[in-house]
């Protein structure tokens, strides 16, 4: 995201004070060298300040998949644990955390927007697509604040402080608000931006944003027909190596549709390089199982040449290329489980700097939008809508053969190609914080949610010497998830004591 990554932070900080939400009051810093009032007078000085809007993109994705049925976050002072585990409440960090990330992008989004329409006078196409931009950012925020809390407050304009206490809008209202800001930046963005303008949101990041929250809200034939317009753009495509689609070499790709940006010593990445070595994030035994073989078979599948004596062998390719299991060369070594410190006898490989030994100064960018997930978002829609046609079919092996694996059977019904996307999407999507809500949005997490197993670190002693591997499973952490109560978030407890005109969601009062 070339034309962030060479605006310098003392500027960027100065600009975006003046266009935080209310938790941004308690930062203050001078504005000796900028007056906000004066500000947006040209292009130059409107492009820094919607720099400060992206600025507020920030997630910590493989959290989020650690609170699934995927990872294990055996750190529980790093939050993710409580939620996985069904302990969290309104007082967790990161209940808190999601609500004011959000909000504070909003607030600027909100700001930016404001001044562009009060105080901006160049280029009327040049304000209609920083506005555009602007639009896409908070309609992203805001759907995410759907996804996790349902009804929150919709704050669509500068708020003063003294008009601070807002209520709930329904979950209705904010995704229509959603859909209106997308459509808003659909009308408005340019297909492609110039070398120096990558990274910026483009009219393919809002249309398949738009799938995205037409998919998590059931609209089966609007999704589908979002994602195919993507695909009929004929502007991006699956990157040839699914394992070196995240890595820094390969930023920026044709795959890629949005991404939050990084860069070392000026916007770090600290999750990047520290899961490297600290084992933060470890995979469940359930979710290497579900990998099938290379032959497209389930493990379970008497035919499929499972050998548990040796589990990781002949198995989709995306396996090796996402996780580090006993006897994978890692750091130029075999990985020997006992040798290490994770619960489950496994580590994380995707989107790991394993050549950058600074910690907290990665500068992997954060994919957040990428095509295969345009594919499956057509083919789990067009499936829902009317049932597995060819290009459903088109859609999901184009993914599979990506990766070298076969193509899914034919003469499926719709439940079981239902089955195999959502298989697909586990698999494709690991560590990319999409499981947690996928597992809540198909009211499947009270079932997948169940005691998370690892192997026996202490019996994979060398497993350079297949003779010597056992592969004795045992529990690693609960995975607890209470319906209906767990599908929706709690407020924060802090936001219901400030703002009075909150009410706390009813299953967690």
């Amino acid at each position: 995201m070339k034309f962030i990554k060479y605006i310098t932070i003392p500027l960027l900080i100065l600009v975006i004070i003046s266009g935080g939400c209310k938790q941004d009051l308690l930062n203050i810093t001078p504005l000796s060298s900028i007056n906000p009032d004066a500000f947006f007078k040209n292009e130059k000085e409107a492009s820094v300040a919607l720099t400060g809007v992206y600025s507020s993109l920030d997630e910590m994705w493989i959290s989020f998949d650690a609170m699934s049925d995927d990872l294990y976050d055996q750190y529980p002072w790093e939050g993710p644990t409580e939620v996985g585990d069904g302990t969290f409440n309104s007082t967790s960090g990161y209940i808190s955390w999601k609500w004011t990330t959000n909000y504070r992008g909003i607030g600027r989004a909100n700001r930016f927007i404001d001044n562009m329409e009060q105080k901006a006078k160049f280029d009327a196409t040049k304000m209609s697509q920083m506005i555009a931009e602007a639009k896409f950012l908070r309609a992203f925020w805001y759907a995410d604040l759907a996804d996790f809390y349902q009804e929150v407050p919709l704050i669509l304009a500068p708020q003063p402080l003294a008009e601070a206490n807002t209520p709930k809008s329904t979950k209705d209202q904010v995704i229509t608000a959603v859909l209106k800001d997308l459509d808003d930046a659909i009308a408005s963005l340019p297909a492609t931006y110039g070398a120096g303008d990558v990274g910026r949101a483009t009219k393919g990041a809002a249309i398949s944003l738009k799938a995205r929250v037409l998919l998590y809200n059931q609209k089966w034939a609007e999704a589908a027909s979002a994602a195919k317009s993507v695909m009929d753009m004929n502007i991006y495509s699956l990157y040839s190596s699914y394992g070196e689609l995240f890595t820094v070499q390969a930023e920026n790709n044709g795959e890629v549709i949005f991404d939050a940006p990084y860069m070392k010593d000026k916007r770090p990445q600290g999750y990047t390089t520290t899961i490297r070595d600290w084992r933060s994030y470890v995979p469940f035994v359930q979710l290497s199982d579900d990998y099938y073989m290379s032959n497209g078979k389930p493990i379970s599948d008497p035919s499929s040449g499972f050998n548990p004596a040796n589990p990781f062998k002949n198995r989709d390719p995306r396996l090796n290329m996402t996780l580090v299991v006993p006897g994978e060369i890692y750091h130029g070594a075999p990985y020997i489980p006992a040798n290490d410190f994770s619960p489950t006898g496994m580590a994380v490989r995707k989107m790991v700097e394993e050549d950058n030994l600074e910690y907290w100064n990665g500068e992997l960018n954060l994919i957040l939008i990428r095509y295969a997930d345009v594919l499956l978002m057509y083919a789990e829609a067009k499936n829902e809508a009317s049932g597995p046609d060819g290009s459903v079919y088109d859609a999901m092996n184009a993914v599979r053969a990506r990766a070298g694996m076969p193509d899914v059977a034919t003469g499926l019904s719709k439940e079981g190609m239902r089955a195999e996307i959502r298989h697909e999407r586990r698999i494709e999507f690991v560590a990319e914080g999409l499981r947690y809500s996928d597992i809540r949005r198909w009211k499947i997490a009270e079932t997948v949610m169940v005691t998370g197993k690892g192997y026996n670190s202490a019996k994979l002693t060398d497993p350079t010497d297949p003779a010597s591997w056992v592969f004795e499973v045992i529990d690693a952490n609960s995975r607890i998830f209470t319906a209906p109560k767990g599908y929706v978030w709690p407020l924060p407890q802090t936001e219901i004591q400030t703002n009075k005109k909150l009410i706390q969601n009813p299953a967690w009062n």
